[in-house]
């Protein structure tokens, strides 16, 4: 008596084709058409996955900023806020009004607005940038 012979199953690896049995065949097949309909979904919905890779091999990640990182930053930033506060308090209004000094007043204007000579303006105008100074140092 001849046995019916069974059905032959072959998956492709690289450049071969290689013999499976049926139960691998199958799964291999689900895998396939799970990947399939994973596709279509992607260009149907146009899906974009947070942990796929461009053709650059980068994935959103690294181009979204570790906010964990600049917590520092801030915490400087905010000092530094704070202390520019503290001595603008400290310097008298005449002086505010020569701050604008460093947004193209002239000197000569700046006399003019607080009604003092272009020297005196000078003089507070360095006091000012001490001033200045020994915050930046």
């Amino acid at each position: 008596m001849c046995k019916k012979s069974e059905k032959q199953y072959f998956v492709q690896v690289g450049n071969r084709q290689v013999e499976v049995n049926h139960e691998v065949y199958l799964e291999i097949y689900k895998d396939y058409l799970y990947e399939k309909n994973q596709e279509r979904k992607r260009r149907r919905y146009n899906v974009l996955s947070l942990d796929a890779m461009n053709e650059e091999n980068n994935n959103v990640y690294d181009f979204v900023p570790d906010l964990r990182s600049n917590t520092e930053e801030e915490a400087i930033h905010e000092v530094t806020i704070h202390k520019i506060k503290e001595i603008l308090k400290e310097i008298d209004k005449d002086n505010i009004i020569l701050l604008k000094y460093l947004h193209e007043y002239s000197e000569s204007e700046i006399a003019a607005v607080l009604g003092i000579s272009q020297a005196a303006v000078s003089k507070k105008m360095q006091k000012v940038m001490e001033i200045l100074r020994s915050f930046v140092l």
